[in-house]
Order: structure tokens, then sequence, then C-alpha cells
């Protein structure tokens, strides 16, 4: 055999010994990738999101004159008033929600005399009769708030906050409150935020030793950080807003 045919067998002998070794390393790594694709850990499934659901009603105004306070007194027989005849064609509507919001246009007190237009207050029983109907949720903020000046105020304050746990009311503010004065208020999983806020206040102005006030439409500024901090701390932000030209439609 002479050179040239050695050299090329050897050439031949060592491209297939490459080859073989290249070949070798691929199915090495096919049995690498296979293995590792077989122990890999099963994807963790997504979970399922949690549902919740809440029906929620909203009503205003709730303003109570003379003629309906003195038919409350005469049906409770002279002693104290009843003002269910009032809502009891809606007690079947309200009962279909979970989550029912009034606005109450008129003080409500057990201490201020009841009065009528133009300056309003209403007996204490007005509330409760509201809470039987099942009314939970309250805005106090609108043209008639400081009907009653200062003392009206805290006498309205004092009253809502003597009602059961489960009432939520909004609408007078004072620098000491929590949030920003941005009311919360937990139902079935979700998470509400009330605000309030009042066009006028029929030219009364703010009183001045009032231990809590409105917050007027023009207010922007305040507003918006309101509800941008509303936003935050709840999935729904519920704001009233009572304005409005008087006699228009």
């Amino acid at each position: 055999m002479n050179r040239r045919k050695v050299t090329a067998l050897c050439l031949a002998v060592l491209m297939l010994a490459g080859c073989s070794g290249k070949e070798s390393q691929q199915a090495n790594a096919e049995t690498e990738s296979s293995v590792s694709q077989s122990v890999s850990p099963t994807p963790t499934p997504e979970p399922e999101p949690e549902v919740y659901q809440v029906s929620f009603s909203a009503t205003g105004d709730n303003l109570i004159h003379d003629v309906l306070y003195r038919q409350a007194q005469r049906r409770a027989g002279g002693s104290g008033y009843d003002f269910s005849f009032c809502y009891d064609n809606l007690r079947e509507f309200y009962g279909e929600y979970d989550l029912n919001w009034i606005n109450q246009e008129t003080l409500v007190t057990d201490t201020l005399e009841p009065s009528s237009y133009p300056c309003f207050s209403t007996p204490g029983q007005m509330g409760r009769d509201l809470y039987d109907l099942g009314m939970r949720a309250f805005s106090l903020s609108n043209n008639h708030t400081y009907d009653q000046g200062a003392r009206g105020i805290a006498d309205t304050l004092a009253y809502w906050n003597g009602m059961p746990e489960d009432v939520t009311f909004s609408g007078l503010y004072n620098e000491e409150m929590e949030n920003e004065g941005v009311v919360l208020r937990q139902q079935d999983g979700i998470t509400f935020a009330f605000l309030s806020y009042t066009e006028y206040t029929n030219g009364i102005p703010t009183p001045s030793s009032a231990e809590a006030h409105v917050i007027y439409t023009s207010e922007t500024e305040r507003i918006q950080s309101q509800v941008e901090l509303a936003a935050e701390l709840s999935d729904f932000v519920i704001v009233s807003c009572h304005w409005g030209v008087e006699d228009s439609h």
C-alpha cells in the first residue's frame, strides 16, 4: 500500500471517528434533555378567582316636612312617632338589596324639637324606622345640614353615632377623622368607601363653634384628594353630590 492510500485511509478513519463523537455527544444531550423534561415539576395551576357579589340601592332625598311628622305622631297615638307608613310600600323593594343607601336631607335627633321649612329638624324615630326598613348607609351632606347651627350638627352626630354598629354615615367632617374623612364599610367581602359633598347650605355659613362641617363641591382639590385615597382603600367608591338649581328639572 503506497503512502497516499495510507494517508487517505487515516483521514477517513479520523473523519468517521469525529462524526461518531459528535453523534454520541448529540445523543447524550438529547437523552439528558429528555430526562430533564421527564423529571421537571408539574406547573402549578392558576387559582380559581374568588367571586363576591353585592347588590346596592341609592335613594334621595328623605326630606321630612311637618305634615309627615305630625301624621307620624298621630299614628303613634300621640306619644312618640311612627314613620313606617312612609316606607311600607317600598319594604319589599329594599329587601332585595344587600346594601341600601339614602340621602338624609334633614337633621335627625332625639333632642331638638321637630321643625319644618325652611329650617328642618326631624324626630329620631324616623331614622330608626329607616333602619328597620333596611337602610344602612346615610349621607348627611346637603343644603339643610346647617339648618340648626352648631347644636344641630352636634346632636345629629350624637344620634347617628348612637345607631347600631352596622350603620354607616358620611358628609360631616373634621380635621381629626381617620383616612381624611373617607368612610369605609365592609359588605359581603367587598370594601365600599363613602364620600358626601354639597353645593351650598342655603346661605348659612359653617358655624364657628361646630365640631364638624360639610365639604362644598367647589373645594375641588380636597375632593380629588379624598376620592384618590378612597380608590386606594376600597373596591368601590360611592360619592354623593347634592347639587342643582332649585325648582328646576
